[in-house]
């Protein structure tokens, strides 16, 4: 094997550990296994060499070429369009690498490479350190791979400009002198990188707008859903006062007979037991709190609730949903293990400051790590069970969440600026 064989297949492994570099800054999951990735950069490898040296066609090369890179990217999860970007562009970018050092080389020779005729001894390295330095920048567009357009202009454009360009450095190579073919070469090489650029930026507002649309869609859902809890509510609050009725009329009818009257007395009574937790005009924590406690007296909880906030709050309803809901779910489940259940809910709006305290009894018994904080505390009844996302939730509003306990009364203090 000669020099030459030797500083090429060296150079050619170079490029398959740059094309898989380039791989990943169009495809974020791999499909295949990474034994049989191997095998395919292997098989890329072994092939290309193959035609380089035993096949003179440049047009069956090249089909080749592109046919190995079409099985590379089979490794990866995506479309076939995509796989064709990819194609495209990872063949652009060995071309321009190529052309441009080659360009380089012939207008401004290397001496002693050159009289010895053993130029390709720095062309060939200095091609793949390019086309490596190219890949690694190209990678810092992380967008790319995640991006999820789906407009076929956007696509169709994507693929046109690589293969356009390619033509384009191809066709200045060929009728063009050598240090006007350079300057064509490095503004095609400039223009490209802008526009992966430009589809980096493209994505990131495209995934954005999807974000904002689908977190428009979760605040109508929640909001929804507080309708539904409320009307839920008013649905049992009509009933019970119909059926209160229905039953102070029946008991008129009982006057001789004892018995059924003290019945009736006893389910009007039960029945008046009933009552609003929350009535102050906003929907989400009216129906949050309605609707969580609204079994409390059927389970023997006590409960003290004193809210004191405007119909209208600039508080978004799914965090509403959130850190009140959380709160009266860990309340309710902490209650259900001890004897003496009772909860105090105390929420107040004052000068843009919301205040929401929760005492509830419980087992007693918490277990720390080192400190109290969201996240370590731990509970032999799951208590924390959704302070996480309670601080998330709090985060947003630059507020504070203070948990505390004594004896058997477990406290969680939220403070959001509204």
């Amino acid at each position: 094997m000669n020099l030459f064989a030797i500083v090429y297949l060296v150079y050619s492994a170079f490029i398959v550990f740059t094309t898989e570099r380039i791989m990943g800054v169009f495809f974020e999951r791999r499909r295949t296994s990474f034994v049989l990735m191997l095998c395919s950069y292997f098989l890329y490898f072994a092939l290309t060499g193959l035609t380089f040296f035993f096949l003179a066609n440049p047009i069956i090369n090249l089909i080749i070429y592109l046919s190995l890179l079409f099985m590379v990217t089979l490794n990866y999860e995506s479309s076939l369009i995509r796989r064709g970007i990819a194609v495209a562009c990872t063949y652009l970018l060995f071309l321009l690498a190529d052309l441009l050092v080659s360009l380089i080389f012939t207008v401004f020779p290397v001496e002693p490479f050159e009289s010895a005729g053993q130029s390709y001894l720095l062309a060939y390295p200095t091609i793949a350190l390019l086309s490596y330095s190219a890949a690694i920048l190209l990678r810092s567009f992380k967008n790319i791979r995640k991006n999820m357009i789906t407009m076929p202009m956007f696509w169709v454009s994507a693929f046109i400009i690589p293969v356009s360009s390619a033509v384009l450095i191809i066709l200045a190579v060929m009728h063009l002198p050598q240090s006007a073919a350079i300057a064509v070469v490095s503004i095609i090489f400039t223009i490209n990188l802008f526009t992966f650029y430009l589809h980096d930026t493209l994505s990131v507002a495209f995934r954005d707008k999807m974000k904002a649309l689908l977190y428009e869609q979760e605040k109508e859902y929640y909001f929804a859903q507080c309708r539904m809890m409320q009307e839920s509510v008013d649905r049992v609050k009509a009933i019970r006062h119909d059926m209160q009725l229905h039953l102070a009329a029946l008991k008129g009818y009982t006057i001789d007979n004892t018995e059924a009257g003290s019945y009736l007395d006893r389910l009007l009574g039960d029945m008046r037991l009933s009552e609003v937790y929350s009535d102050t005009g906003n929907i989400a924590f009216d129906s949050i709190i309605n609707f969580k406690l609204r079994n409390a007296t059927d389970e023997n909880i006590k409960t003290d609730v004193q809210i004191f906030i405007p119909p209208a709050l600039n508080i978004e309803v799914a965090d509403v949903v959130t850190i009140l809901g959380n709160l009266l779910d860990n309340a309710l489940e902490a209650v259900e293990k001890t004897e003496d259940k009772h909860i105090k809910l105390d929420i107040a709006y004052d000068k843009g400051c919301l205040f929401i305290k929760m005492d509830n009894s419980f087992s007693g018994e918490v277990k720390y790590t080192e400190k109290m904080t969201i996240g370590t505390l731990k509970s032999p009844d799951k208590h924390g069970y959704g302070l996480k996302n309670i601080q998330k939730s709090i985060e947003k509003y630059s507020g504070h969440i203070d948990i505390s306990h004594e004896g058997s009364i477990f406290s969680v203090g939220v403070l959001l600026y509204l």
